[in-house]
């Protein structure tokens, strides 16, 4: 764990809240001086079912945690998208609703953000 009492930059995010990260393979845990807490989960270049145990993984791990009250799928790294990852994100969506957790995205572009567009998800993800 890393202590920082400094803005700080985290993939191209500026957060003058933040009092320290904790960094996990393919994550970052972004706490706020009022512990609230989002959890970033970096998505890979090729986000399709291939992808599925690491973003169970990284989903479970986030939703069981009390602390972390948000989580950011990081689309900024994203080239592909197929419908089975939209299934995945429709999936751990209605669980962060019950577990009371919003679930947002951020840095899509290109194909992508059009693939996101065309299946509505700004109506059900909060786009940061």
């Amino acid at each position: 764990m890393i202590s920082i009492d400094s803005t700080i930059a985290l993939q191209g995010v500026t957060d003058k809240r933040v009092e320290n990260i904790e960094s996990m393979e393919g994550s970052h845990v972004i706490k706020g001086a009022a512990m609230s807490q989002q959890a970033n989960i970096i998505l890979p270049s090729r986000f399709d079912y291939g992808y599925h145990k690491e973003f169970q993984r990284q989903c479970t791990e986030h939703l069981d945690n009390q602390s972390i009250t948000g989580i950011v799928f990081d689309f900024s790294r994203v080239e592909y998208l197929d419908s089975a990852a939209l299934g995945m994100m429709m999936m751990w969506q209605r669980r962060a609703v019950a577990a009371q957790k919003k679930m947002m995205i951020k840095g899509a572009k290109g194909a992508t953000a059009q693939i996101l567009e065309m299946a509505n998800m700004k109506r059900i993800f909060e786009y940061i």
